[in-house]
């Protein structure tokens, strides 16, 4: 089975992706068959399946909110936390107008460079980047 987020080949058994960690099959809750995610209905008993970002109130009844569903378990995750080396001392001696386009090409290039390999931009602040994978 292959990933549909990063393409990686996976064991037909697995339910996330040993690479990128996106899930690869959906377990219905009526009668335990997997899935594809982005199924709506279970293909052998035809029960609905929850959304990936449904979100679940705490007795386990839906409830619409922005917050998204959270789900139990362990997840491997990486974080990559970048900045501009001496930035403040560089900073100091140019125009402001430079600075931000200076910046913007930076944010640009990182935010690409993040999600060409399968990551999210968490944050800018300041000169600093921060992505998250899985």
């Amino acid at each position: 089975m292959n990933c549909v987020n990063c393409g990686t080949e996976n064991q037909a058994d697995r339910k996330f992706c040993k690479e990128c960690g996106t899930v690869l099959q959906v377990t219905c809750a009526a009668c335990g068959t997997p899935n594809d995610p982005g199924d709506k209905f279970c293909g052998n008993c035809g029960s609905g399946l929850a959304s990936e970002s449904a979100p679940v109130s705490a007795v386990g009844e839906d409830t619409p909110s922005s917050e998204p569903a959270l789900v139990e378990g362990k997840r491997f995750v990486s974080v990559l936390f970048a900045d501009i080396v001496s930035y403040t001392t560089f900073s100091e001696s140019r125009d402001s107008e430079d600075i931000r386009d200076m910046l913007t090409v930076y944010f640009d290039r990182a935010r690409e460079i993040i999600e060409r390999f399968g990551g999210a931009v968490d944050k800018f602040i300041g000169d600093a980047v921060m992505g998250v994978w899985g």
